[in-house]
C-alpha cells in the first residue's frame, strides 16, 4: 500500500489487510526482494528469499540446506544432482542458489563488527510459516536477515529491485559503477568475475 514518505501514513485503503492494493506475483525461491525491515517498518531491506511458507531449512556450517514443502519428487526435478543431499532419509538441497546466483556483491568487509554470534552460522532445521517468506543476504557472513529477526509476512513485501538506484561502500564513498546496473546484470558480472 503507498504511503506518505517520512510519515509512514497510507494514502489508499488495504482491503485485504495484506499491505497491497493489487495482488501481484509473490516471491519465489531465489528472487531478490524488496521488504519492509519487520523490526522498523520505515527501513527498506533487499534480500534474496531463500524459502517460502511451507519450507523446511536449516544451516550448518554456513551451508544452506533446503527442503521445499513439495517434496522429494520435486528437489530430483529441480535442482542438480550434486547439491541434493539425503540426511536421515529426507531430500535436501545444499547451497540450493550459489551456482545461479552467485551474489550481487559479496564483500566479506560490508558489516565486519564483530556483533554476530556463531548460531547464525548453525540452527534449525525450522519451517517457514504459511504466508511468509526467509530472506538471506548473498554475503552470508555479514548479512543482518531472518536468521536473526524470522521470516517475513507477505505484508511487509514491497516487491522486487528493477536496478541500482543508489550504492555506497564501507567508507560512504559512491560506488559509480554499480549505479543504474538492473540486478541481473550485477549476477552476470559475478558470474564472469567482473566485479
Amino acid at each position: 500500500t503507498p504511503h506518505i514518505p517520512w510519515l509512514e501514513i497510507p494514502i489508499l485503503p488495504d482491503s485485504d489487510n495484506d499491505g497491497h492494493l493489487i495482488e501481484g506475483p509473490k516471491p519465489k525461491r531465489g528472487d531478490i526482494v524488496i521488504f519492509r525491515y519487520p523490526i522498523n517498518e520505515k527501513i527498506h531491506y533487499v534480500k534474496r528469499c531463500v524459502a517460502v511458507g511451507g519450507d523446511y531449512l536449516f544451516v550448518y556450517n554456513k551451508d544452506l540446506y533446503l527442503h521445499p514443502h513439495e517434496g522429494d519428487e520435486f528437489i530430483k526435478q529441480n535442482y542438480p544432482k550434486e547439491n541434493i543431499v539425503n540426511i536421515d532419509g529426507i531430500l535436501w538441497v545444499k547451497n540450493p542458489y550459489r551456482k545461479n546466483h552467485p551474489g550481487i556483491h559479496n564483500d566479506p568487509e560490508v558489516i565486519d563488527d564483530g556483533r554476530y554470534p556463531q548460531e547464525i552460522f548453525n540452527f534449525g532445521p525450522i519451517v517457514v510459516p504459511k504466508g511468509e517468506f526467509f530472506m538471506m543476504g548473498d554475503n552470508r557472513d555479514h548479512s543482518n536477515d531472518s536468521r536473526f529477526w524470522g521470516s517475513v509476512p507477505y505484508r511487509l513485501i514491497v516487491g522486487k529491485p528493477w536496478f541500482i538506484y543508489f550504492s555506497w561502500d564501507k567508507n560512504y564513498e559512491v560506488r559509480w559503477d554499480r549505479v543504474g546496473k538492473s540486478v541481473e546484470e550485477l549476477e552476470e558480472e559475478m558470474k564472469k568475475g567482473d566485479f
